[in-house]
């Protein structure tokens, strides 16, 4: 069989996507569809590696099949080489199948535990109802330099005033939070104005309240205290909020209620089995 192109990052993501869902599946099929050297590729994993695929975005067609193909001759000649050269004996292999093991084990007893109820349409349209009351009638995008000082927080704010356009190099060099080498990049965000508490979309007040009152590529006068730091904001631009319709954001909610479930149902079982069991901390010798 003629070799095919595949991407390496598209490898990595198929890799990942490999599931304990897959391999039940392709445990009970046992048609080959591909053979690498010899060694069949079972038909259960290629349809299973297409299914997740078309999951992720990807188009329904023959292309899409070719790289969940080719993605799966790779893996597999790969294995055969480590194989050959040993590496399936290794200490770490050896315990990375172990944890392998336990992973799935853990994860088939998740999914047979957890039998909670289906998101209902009318939970779906509550959670769309409220996220459309959150918004306001504009979107802010911002930036901002967190500090730990207000007396450097003043000096950075005269800084910026006098050059606007330097704001971006300023928060590199100056702020000490996470945005820093995105220039103190927030993401776009709309609230109600005035602004009320409990209702900026997680942003602290007082900076939800300081960039509302700002004009697009301008410095706020004063640095605001939140969160423990001091803030210099620019608020870059401000549009109008777009509120997808129902139809359009259901299905994505849907999802996010699925897996906010989910999460609960499985945090209430790990309480309950850790709860349930007998532990014993040995002292060290």
């Amino acid at each position: 069989m003629t070799s095919r192109p595949f991407s390496h990052a598209a490898l990595g993501l198929f890799l990942i996507m490999m599931s304990v869902e897959t391999i039940a599946q392709s445990a009970a099929s046992k048609s080959p569809s591909l053979r690498v050297n010899g060694m069949p590729i079972e038909a259960a994993l290629v349809e299973q590696g297409v299914k997740r695929a078309l999951e992720a975005g990807l188009p329904n067609n023959a292309a899409t099949r070719e790289m969940v193909e080719s993605e799966l001759i790779a893996r597999e000649a790969l294995r055969q080489e480590a194989r050959r050269q040993g590496l399936d004996r290794h200490p770490d292999v050896e315990q990375a199948r172990r944890d392998a093991g336990d992973a799935a084990m853990v994860q088939m007893l998740i999914a047979r535990e957890l039998r909670q109820a289906a998101v209902t349409e009318d939970e779906v349209r509550q959670r769309y109802q409220q996220i459309v009351a959150s918004l306001g009638a504009m979107e802010y995008k911002a930036r901002s330099i967190v500090l730990s000082d207000q007396a450097t927080a003043q000096r950075i704010i005269a800084m910026a005033q006098s050059e606007p356009k330097q704001f971006e190099a300023l928060a590199k060099q100056h702020s000490q939070d996470a945005r820093a080498q995105q220039g103190g990049e927030m993401e776009w965000i709309s609230f109600p104005v005035p602004v009320q508490q409990g209702k900026t979309q997680h942003l602290p007040f007082a900076l939800a309240d300081a960039v509302s009152k700002l004009q697009p590529g301008l410095v706020a006068a004063a640095p605001v205290f939140a969160n423990g730091a001091w803030h210099v904001l620019k608020l870059d631009a401000i549009r109008p909020t777009v509120i997808p319709a129902y139809d359009q954001a259901k299905a994505g909610i849907r999802t996010l209620l699925e897996r906010q479930r989910t999460e609960q149902a499985a945090a209430t079982l790990v309480t309950k089995i850790v709860g349930a069991a007998r532990i014993d901390r040995v002292a060290e010798k």
